[in-house]
């Protein structure tokens, strides 16, 4: 039995570093000669290839600003793209009930049946985590396939008892830049265990001495069997990193075959952290991304279109207060309650509405600044953590366990099925900006009766779009012939800013599109009072004929500078 477990602090972006000083990321143009490629990544100071062909990182010299440096660069003729180097943040088969002691409730710490996340997420049709419920959760399984989970975060323990070194993949190191992926802030492993902690294990809950263990069974179970996990470390041991660790974590993720990417980070509007998340949609991989802990607007790269954004709820299936909402929610996920506000953060944790995982070392560091550990709790391997951060791993394991029963399923397809069998939080009206489609239900999700309702493609150009200067921007459906369409405009806040209702008679031929066919819709940048809008990040979605898409524009007064 545990008689002291870890505590983690609730992470959030307030008050963090947004970009590095001293260094500006470059994407050059594919065309430009090698005499201007040279010229421009030479302007302000060194550079650096990154993984992506055509990104690098300009470490400007003494004097230039970071401002200063991207002005001089964006007036080079190969330069694509600059933009600062923003900095982001730490926000197995079976056939019963696993007799780990953090599943069943038998630790010290008071809990009565199953985990209370396990019971919320999977309890549909089964009356409760059940004994038949599992069995028929788990018997789906025959004939599966083994599926690639990324955790691009701050690394994962080599050591642990509940994640044993048969269920990793090689993966690698963009803080220190070798193939050392061990945690050294607790984050990462956290993430894992939640993910693919194994069943009844035989193993420890104190600090094990080599080759020992207590004769108990590890504390923790986590979601899927089928898993194998690549640790990609792009945050450091204070729970940090940069745009360019990330985006070169998440490109090795993706050419190593992932095919789940679970990012429990957090930070600003990145162009080329969403290149690389496009790229990853484009080649069919399943980004679950954390909604954020500030009780605002959604963090990236949860924001970008086509990333399951996620956000937290407690045992009561309330939205936790310090979730990030907005338009771009998917679904929420137990996060763990976190005691107090945003206003008044009283820091008061109950161990019995938080959400337990593995830690890295052991003991804890007195330094970390994840794990607080007190005196009685610094020979666990365990702890308690809440955040949005730890009810996204709880969707990338749903997605993978999708994936290893279908393993055709495309990204969207294993989008909407979670969507879709969401439990509604909100007496089935809708997608709303706190809860998305609902809470997660692992359960009714790998049914295989369930609809899937078609996605349609959708873009906007100019996108930038400015109000004085482009007049109207276009929103275009990749769709074979016109149908009903509904457009609705959402600002950051999830308020409905401009909605209409087009007739198949309404909407444009784009026969210059060499992709595919698609018709479009115009929006010229006025609300539904026909005013104009102020310049900002909106959101919409489309419905046409059932298929849902959704995307975003970026509105700017003047004439934009830039490329688009």
């Amino acid at each position: 039995m545990v008689t002291g477990f870890a505590q983690a602090g609730l992470m959030t972006l307030k008050g963090m570093e947004s970009y590095v000083p001293g260094e500006v990321l470059v994407t050059l143009k594919s065309n430009a000669s090698s005499d201007d490629r040279l010229h421009a990544l030479s302007l302000v100071g060194t550079s650096k290839a990154m993984r992506r062909v055509d990104f690098y990182k300009v470490e400007i010299a003494n004097g230039v600003s970071v401002e200063a440096a991207m002005g001089q660069l964006r007036r080079e003729s190969a330069v694509a793209a600059v933009q600062p180097n923003y900095r982001y943040h730490a926000l197995a088969f079976c056939s019963n009930l696993p007799t780990d002691p953090y599943y069943l409730g038998s630790t010290s710490v008071s809990q009565s049946g199953p985990y209370w996340p396990f019971q919320k997420i999977q309890a549909a049709g089964a009356a409760g985590v059940t004994t038949t419920g599992w069995s028929v959760f788990c018997s789906q399984f025959t004939g599966g396939v083994s599926v690639i989970v990324a955790i691009i975060d701050t690394g994962v323990s080599t050591n642990h008892p509940d994640l044993p070194s048969g269920i990793f993949v090689p993966g690698y190191n963009y803080i220190s830049n070798n193939t050392d992926t061990d945690d050294d802030f607790g984050h990462g492993t956290f993430v894992a265990g939640i993910i693919d902690a194994q069943w009844n294990n035989p193993g420890t809950e104190t600090c094990p001495s080599p080759g020992s263990f207590n004769g108990g069974m590890a504390g923790l179970a986590g979601i899927p069997g089928l898993v194998k996990l690549m640790p990609v470390k792009v945050l450091d041991n204070t729970g940090s990193g940069t745009s360019e660790s990330i985006v070169d974590g998440m490109e090795y993720a993706s050419a190593n075959h992932a095919q789940i990417f679970n990012l429990s980070l957090g930070g600003p509007y990145d162009p080329m952290e969403q290149a690389e998340v496009n790229a990853i949609l484009a080649g069919n991989g399943v980004i679950v991304a954390a909604a954020g802990n500030e009780s605002g607007p959604l963090d990236y790269p949860a924001a970008y279109p086509g990333v399951i954004a996620v956000g937290a709820t407690d045992p009561n299936n309330n939205v936790a207060w310090y979730s990030n909402f907005g338009t771009g929610l998917d679904l929420v996920a137990p996060g763990g309650y976190a005691g107090g506000s945003q206003a008044n953060f009283t820091g008061a944790y109950d161990p019995n509405n938080d959400i337990f995982s593995a830690i890295a070392q052991c003991p804890i560091p007195a330094s970390s600044d994840f794990m607080r550990a007190g005196s009685s709790a610094a020979e666990t391997i365990y702890g308690s953590a809440d955040g949005t951060s730890f009810a996204t791993p709880m969707v990338a394991g749903a997605a993978a366990l999708l994936l290893a029963l279908n393993p055709f399923m495309t990204n969207t397809q294993v989008m909407n099925q979670l969507i879709n069998t969401a439990d509604s939080l909100n007496g089935n009206q809708g997608w709303d900006p706190h809860t998305g489609y609902g809470l997660l239900d692992v359960y009714k999700a790998l049914q295989n009766n369930v609809d899937i309702t078609p996605y349609v493609n959708t873009f906007n150009s100019p996108n930038p779009f400015s109000l004085e200067s482009d007049g109207s921007t276009n929103i275009t459906l990749a769709i074979t012939s016109p149908m009903a369409v509904e457009l609705t405009i959402y600002d950051t806040a999830g308020e409905t800013v401009f909605q209409k209702n087009y007739a198949p008679s309404e909407l444009n031929n784009n026969p210059s599109n060499p992709q595919f066919k698609s018709y479009y819709v115009s929006w010229d940048g006025h609300n539904g009072k026909g005013n104009l809008v102020v310049p900002g990040v909106y959101f919409y979605t489309v419905n046409a004929g059932g298929m849902i898409g959704r995307n975003k524009i970026v509105v700017v007064k003047g004439a934009f500078q830039g490329t688009r």
